[in-house]
């Protein structure tokens, strides 16, 4: 009789990569200060407008 260990080959998980200490490409703001979100939150409402009053004329 076999006495040898049985293993499936899927009870090994490969291994993880290491994680990365940040995400590309960023997602989301939230490392970003406040002035900088105010500011690009300006910046789009202003290209808005522009984009509007360009339509208009």
């Amino acid at each position: 009789m076999n006495n040898t260990a049985h293993h499936h080959a899927h009870e090994r998980k490969p291994p993880s990569p290491a994680p990365r200490p940040w995400a590309y490409p960023p997602r989301s703001l939230l490392g970003v200060g406040v002035g900088a979100r105010l500011g690009l939150a300006t910046l789009g409402s202003g290209v808005l407008w522009l984009t509007v009053w360009w339509a208009m004329n």
